[in-house]
């Protein structure tokens, strides 16, 4: 195989492990495999063989990474799948990712059936007064069928919305002994019912994280299983992540200077950094929620409930060039916020040391 087409970027994970990053996975997969697996063959300190004890290996692994809780997958499902154990090595070599497809075909459809079972479990009132077990253990086996495996995530939920309830008891117990009248002492139906939404939310954050997950980032968990065989210090960073791999170690990037979180699908300012593009401006603030994003005088763009890596996509860019931020601020005040983007330096990145001398 040429690897000319190919831009593999090679950079210091640990001394022994070593990080890739292929540019435009989406339109090179079928030779995205073959080429990181070449290339470990001939730059890693110690490659293993690609055989059928390789093949099994990354099968477990990949397994593990999507459903190592053991609330996803059955045995039903593992079994239509064991029949690429020993295939894996052959299929990576060729640039086939049959098993990858249908392993994420089975899993996409036990995550809307998981969603379905625990909406329906959380919308009724929960008994604790029953004998039951549930077990929290790694090396606990797959469920056999589905009627099991509801049976599991019945109790994972249960336990979850049990867990809640009892801190909350002990809570207003703490504040009971303080005879603290500040506060409202909630009966138990009330406790409950905070608990089940507590963990209906929880969960529901889950699926929705999911949801925006791109196909390049779910490509790169079975990529990892892939490069973990080699050493658990080698690793495929998709695009977004190499970018920040790369901010993160030389410290420095382009674009306002600002850091976010999403949250319930808008895109929150957390943080300015000091002396950066949004700082020097001043109008940006902690708490500052960004609705539409534009490039200069350009259309603007709505960024609610978009991929918080896309949205920070469009907000970075070159030194010089502006963009345009729509953005709710504390007040409820809707408005426009002009930015011209320059180097953003994060000096918590770097390292710092301080030498003290003792005069005695």
């Amino acid at each position: 195989m040429s690897l000319k087409k190919l831009l593999l970027v090679l950079v210091p994970a640990s001394l022994l492990g070593t990080g890739f990053y292929v540019k435009n996975m989406e339109s090179g997969k079928s030779f995205l495999v073959p080429a990181i697996l070449e290339n470990l063959q001939h730059f890693h300190y110690n490659p293993p063989a690609i055989d059928d004890a390789f093949s099994k290996k990354v099968f477990d692994e990949f397994l593990d990474v999507l459903d190592g809780g053991k609330r996803f997958f059955t045995q039903e499902d593992i079994k239509s799948l064991s029949k690429y154990k020993t295939l894996i090595d052959d299929q990576s070599k060729e640039g086939n990712y049959e098993f990858y497809d249908k392993t994420m075909e089975i899993y996409e459809r036990r995550i809307s059936q998981n969603e379905q079972w625990y909406k329906e479990f959380l919308a009724q009132k929960m008994e604790f007064d029953s004998d039951e077990t549930y077990t929290i253990d790694d090396d606990e086996p797959f469920a056999k069928n589905d009627a099991e495996l509801k049976e599991r995530v019945r109790k994972s939920i249960k336990y979850a919305v049990m867990t809640r309830l009892a801190s909350s008891i002990e809570t207003q117990n703490e504040f009971k002994d303080r005879k603290d009248t500040m506060v409202k002492i909630l009966p138990m139906d009330s406790l409950e019912f905070n608990a089940r939404k507590g963990v209906l939310k929880s969960q529901d954050d889950f699926i929705k994280r999911w949801k925006k997950v791109q196909p390049v980032e779910k490509m790169s968990y079975y990529i990892n299983a892939i490069t973990s065989v080699f050493d658990p210090h080698t690793n495929y960073f998709p695009p977004a992540d190499k970018e920040n791999f790369d901010i993160s170690m030389s410290g420095r990037l382009e674009g306002i200077g600002a850091s976010l979180q999403e949250k319930d699908g808008y895109i929150k300012v957390v943080r300015i950094v000091p002396g950066s593009p949004s700082a020097l401006q001043g109008e940006l603030k902690e708490g500052d929620i960004i609705l539409k994003v534009a490039q200069g005088a350009g259309e603007p763009v709505d960024v609610v409930n978009m991929p918080m890596d896309d949205a920070i996509k469009m907000i970075r860019g070159a030194k010089g060039t502006e963009v345009r931020l729509t953005v709710k601020k504390t007040d409820g005040v809707i408005k426009v916020i002009r930015i011209v983007r320059d180097v953003v330096v994060l000096e918590e990145t770097f390292a710092k040391s301080v030498v003290i001398e003792d005069n005695d």
